[in-house]
């Protein structure tokens, strides 16, 4: 990329210049070394800020590197980094909306709503590109400015061949996050463009730009740009990996990327590194690391994929590695990196550092830590999920003895974040031996994804925290409580139905929601404190309940009338632990009038990454076959619950967007059933979804919240497009093969 103000161009030095530096990394193939070579890197350039716009496309390439390698182990506090950052843009690009180097922040904005499943992180960038397509520039790339002959760009197109790095990327995750396919009709038409006018197709490599197509070096050579080139190459990986697998254009843009690689493996100095000029390396003799980051990611990337042969490329990516690693000092520093420019230069050495070369360092470390644990792993089983209709985060059951592995030392390995996922084994049937694998992870639209299973005992274990957790507490009035790393919830058992002073006198099966702002537990914490009514930094206690359904509480409705069950009666732990937490409860017998009495039993789970727990109950009916009934959503102005509601009963859910108050922000609650849905009204305010209930029989519905404190949802409209997809989830499950 390049500055728009004028600059002077140091001559290119004439002399070779070794590749040194004062102090390097160790170039170790394995995974622990790999990783703490990254570390140290991503930790240089995070205390030694280089400009004051995080949002530019110089961090914007250093983001789309970090968040890769946090992703790599979310243990890692780099996610968290790239999370604080994009909420302190409220996840905004940069500001030149055209302009393809205001896309590529987007990158990691959007690799954090895809991880988190975090709408508002992606609710900007889809804005900015909505505009876009509303108001598309056609003009040319580029046009001559008069007797000069010298091409002036066109910077609301890719003109560059830079851009094809910064903005392809985003524009195809945005369209595998919502599965809106113009906007990746619109990425591949401009690639196409850009393609078409900068493309050599002899030499199989991309000028910089018009200006470049008859510029000859000084030794006599077409001008091909390294760090050029380089955006170009890392970028495709980014675009495919985003690309469906039943996409027409699919085999083109990977045709497209093994042609270029087959031209620039050819062109790798003996030091292992490339040079800022392709094809005449003596104009200037120096190794160049961004270039050399950025094509040692796409190599690797294409060996992990299956796209290059790992004979032929591997020998070079290592080559390349070590090259990096020797280029990075002490303290962390990347050194040996052109400054930012347009063609290739000099002037540049051991002490010259950029964000966009730590960015392509920290993609190639993700993807040669994620070979050296495939590599180790050879005869792995292989969990494939196929492509869904529409981005969810869900859970992956596999049948564990069909995996035929030990439990000790067991990992579960995501091939496309290269992350060693936490896991847990689960008892379907209740008689004590695992029956199901089972892991989460987010997926978006079109696109299969695979995972490696095995035992390892060398590699670093994921975080197995219980995020997903539940228990009975005695010492808050008999209160079940279960939560994951997204919501937390509550039920009333028998303690709190005593009176005053040994309860509280309240008699409800309703649901009680608690709003978290952290992904760690907080039950135990907030118990043991005794104060959650305020925020006090991870969320608090602000809904009320009463004897309404709450956020999700069961109801017969007979007579236009609402009848439910009082509090719970016993209680049972089944699970809790890193994806699932499960529990039992029973409730007494209660009158809906006419004879008719109803008994639940009720078993409620929650997932990893889920907004929403799923409520599976059984009903002994006495004095009729079936009842009308369902769940309940209080939206009582008096409880403060009279929000902005979407109600879909035709499709079997509703969504409530809270008014705000004076202490917290809004509260976001729903509820769905498995489909269509009468919608009744109570006398305190629950709005139900009602269906048939029959005696004997299973009924499922599922209750969900988050709130605005949390900042992943904003607005109703982008709280109903959960709601919906959601259930949508639900309804048509993902599908698992074990190979």
């Amino acid at each position: 990329m390049k500055s728009r103000t004028p600059r002077f161009f140091l001559p290119a030095l004439a002399a070779v210049v070794s590749l040194c530096a004062v102090a390097q990394l160790p170039d170790a193939w394995d995974s622990a070394t790999v990783a703490s070579n990254g570390c140290k890197v991503a930790d240089w350039m995070i205390a030694h800020p280089m400009r004051a716009n995080h949002r530019d496309w110089s961090y914007g390439a250093f983001y789309a590197g970090l968040v890769a390698f946090g992703l790599s182990d979310p243990a890692l506090p780099y996610l968290d980094v790239v999370r604080e950052r994009g909420a302190e843009y409220s996840w905004k690009p940069d500001d030149r909306m055209y302009d393809a180097n205001s896309h590529c922040i987007a990158q990691a904005w959007l690799e954090i709503a895809r991880a988190d499943d975090n709408p508002a992180a992606l609710a900007p960038y889809r804005s900015t590109c909505d505009f876009i397509l509303g108001a598309r520039v056609r003009s040319p790339l580029a046009h001559r400015a008069g007797a000069s002959g010298r091409f002036v760009l066109n910077w609301d197109r890719w003109s560059w061949c830079d851009a094809l790095f910064m903005a392809p990327p985003s524009w195809a995750k945005l369209a595998a996050m919502t599965g809106d396919d113009r906007y990746r009709d619109f990425m591949i038409s401009e690639y196409r463009a850009t393609h078409a006018r900068l493309f050599d197709r002899d030499e199989h490599l991309f000028y910089r730009d018009a200006n470049f197509v008859d510029k000859k070096t000084p030794g006599g050579e077409k001008t091909f740009w390294g760090r050029g080139m380089g955006w170009v190459l890392a970028g495709l990986p980014l675009v495919m990996r985003e690309l469906p697998d039943s996409l027409r254009t699919r085999p083109w843009f990977e045709g497209l990327f093994k042609e270029m690689c087959e031209k620039v493996k050819t062109l790798q100095r003996s030091d292992g590194a490339w040079g800022p000029s392709l094809l005449d390396q003596k104009n200037p003799d120096l190794p160049e690391m961004s270039g050399t980051a950025f094509f040692c990611y796409a190599f690797m990337w294409g060996v992990n994929n299956g796209l290059l042969d790992e004979d032929d490329y591997l020998p070079r990516v290592k080559r390349a590695w070590a090259a990096m690693c020797r280029c990075v000092d002490e303290e962390g520093r990347f050194g040996w990196v052109q400054p930012i420019g347009e063609r290739p230069e000099s002037g540049f050495g051991a002490n010259s550092t950029e964000t966009y070369a730590a960015g392509g360092f920290l993609l190639a470390a993700s993807e040669i830590r994620k070979y050296t644990v495939l590599a180790a792993h050879r005869d792995a089983k292989r969990v494939r999920v196929a492509p869904v209709a529409r981005y969810r985060v869900d859970t992956v059951e596999v049948d564990w003895k069909a995996l035929g592995l030990a439990e000790k030392d067991l990992v579960v390995f995501d091939m496309r974040d290269g992350a060693s996922l936490p896991h847990q084994l689960w008892d379907d049937d209740g008689d004590g031996a695992p029956d199901k694998l089972i892991f989460s992870s987010p997926f978006v639209a079109g696109v299969t994804r695979e995972f490696r299973v095995f035992n390892d005992s060398s590699l670093k274990r994921p975080d197995m925290t219980a995020v997903c957790f539940g228990r009975h507490a005695p010492d808050r009035l008999d209160d079940y409580l279960w939560e994951n790393d997204k919501a937390a919830w509550r039920i009333y058992g028998p303690g709190v139905s005593q009176p005053p002073p040994k309860g509280e006198g309240l008699v409800s099966s309703g649901i009680d929601v608690w709003s978290k702002k952290v992904r760690y537990p907080i039950i135990d914490k907030w118990l043991k404190l005794g104060h959650y009514h305020k925020d006090s930094g991870e969320g608090m206690d602000a809904y009320k309940v009463g004897t309404a359904c709450g956020a999700g509480g069961f109801a017969v409705w007979r007579g236009g009338k609402a009848f439910s069950a009082g509090n719970w009666k016993t209680q049972r732990c089944i699970a809790t632990g890193p994806v699932r937490t499960a529990f039992e409860v029973t409730y007494a017998p209660f009158d809906c009038g006419d004879g008719v009495k109803v008994e639940e039993r009720l078993v409620v789970s929650i997932d990893r990454g889920r907004r929403f727990s799923k409520m599976e109950a059984t009903f002994k009916i006495s004095g009729a076959n079936e009842v009308d009934g369902g769940p309940g959503l209080n939206v009582s102005a008096q409880k403060e619950h009279n929000g902005e509601l979407t109600a879909r009963p035709d499709k079997g859910w509703l969504a409530n967007f809270e008014p705000a108050m004076k202490d917290r922000t809004s509260i976001l609650t729903a509820i769905f059933t498995e489909g269509e849905s009468a919608m009744q009204t109570s006398e305190n305010g629950d709005m139900l979804l009602v269906r048939k209930v029959k005696n004997g029989e299973r009924f499922v519905w599922w209750t969900g919240q988050s709130w605005t404190g949390r900042g992943e949802v904003r607005g109703a409209r982008q709280w109903a497009e959960c709601v919906a997809r959601e259930q949508d989830a639900v309804l048509h499950p993902i599908s698992v093969e074990l190979h």
